[in-house]
């Protein structure tokens, strides 16, 4: 298990809804869901495997994918619970739609620190208020989303067996 998470030890961090410990993990970092909370989903790279069903299976790596997933998670959590179940699924359908559509232009590099090292941190301001974005770290990849992009953007990875 690989887990990011932010280097100040002071800063709560819990696991996020429907995470489960493994090679694919989210947390959220800060208090609640205030405007400095921010999701952190990292995902270790495992290479592509084969499973029982003959399906190829493996992490999500190149940064087109990346950024579809991280836009997707960001807009699916914003479905509140009045759509029937007709309009969910056309809702579903669009978000997915509006996910692969993605448009570097919309996008800006920064700087996420990591264990001391520099890495490129590429975000999207959405609308509603709120950023994506995503990183490749070698090992993972990452994508965060939340209502602000974090100041401090210093991060440490914890690594258990």
């Amino acid at each position: 298990m690989i887990l990011l998470s932010p280097t100040d030890p002071s800063i709560p961090i819990a696991w996020d809804a429907g995470s489960t410990p493994g090679t694919d993990i989210s947390i959220r970092v800060g208090a609640d869901v205030g405007p400095s909370a921010f999701i952190i989903r990292t995902m270790e790279r495992t290479g592509q495997r084969m499973n029982e069903a003959g399906q190829v299976t493996g992490v999500v790596d190149d940064a087109r994918t990346m950024a579809e997933l991280a836009v997707r998670e960001a807009l699916l959590v914003m479905l509140d619970q009045t759509y029937s179940r007709d309009s969910l699924a056309i809702r579903m359908e669009e978000i997915a739609e509006e996910a692969r559509v993605v448009d570097w232009s919309e996008w800006e590099f920064t700087q996420i620190v990591v264990d001391g090292v520099g890495f490129a941190l590429r975000v999207r301001n959405q609308q509603p208020s709120g950023f994506v974005a995503i990183a490749d770290l070698g090992t993972v990849v990452v994508t965060m989303r939340g209502k602000e992009l974090p100041t401090d953007r210093r991060f440490t990875l914890h690594r258990r067996l």
